[in-house]
């Protein structure tokens, strides 16, 4: 963020006052802030690059969370949500990834993060033709670009049996 957007921003949390963009007044405004990085602040605080006090206005509580690939055990609810979300969302039957193949996305190279993984998921989704299929992670174009996603999804999805949703 620029130094002067952060200082927008910290005179707002500290004033509780916007001013809309073409008002001639300020509006007060009642707000909590939850913000999110994967960069180190302290460190930016230090180069000189985030500041200070705007740092220390958002770090009331803090939450470390790791990356994705650290917390393997995530990954196969997190699958199973998305899968039956896109189900919902396009109209299409629940489809499954057995298990043993949920925990090699990190293996592969794979999300850090939990949008990474949603889109690599529906990629592999939209890719695979039968509403019967069982997404396994050769099923998942690492590239995004469509033509390697479909020259992926043409060569690497594995039509196993329905697994029965637990």
């Amino acid at each position: 963020m620029p130094q002067k957007m952060q200082a927008g921003l910290l005179r707002v949390l500290q004033d509780g006052n916007v001013r809309k963009v073409g008002a001639t007044k300020e509006e007060p405004v009642d707000v909590r802030v939850i913000a999110a990085t994967h960069r180190n602040l302290q460190a930016m605080v230090s180069e000189e690059t985030f500041r200070e006090d705007l740092y220390y206005r958002l770090q009331v509580v803090e939450l470390c969370v790791p990356a994705l690939r650290e917390r393997t055990e995530d990954i196969p609810p997190l699958i199973d949500h998305f899968l039956t979300r896109f189900a919902t969302r396009y109209s299409g039957s629940a489809r499954r990834s057995p298990e043993p193949h949920c925990t090699n996305f990190p293996s592969m190279g794979g999300p850090a993060n939990v949008r990474q993984l949603e889109h690599v998921l529906l990629g592999a989704w939209l890719m695979t033709r039968s509403p019967r299929s069982v997404l396994t992670t050769s099923s998942c174009p690492a590239n995004r670009s469509l033509e390697r996603a479909r020259a992926a999804a043409a060569g690497a999805v594995q039509l196993d049996s329905v697994q029965p949703a637990k």
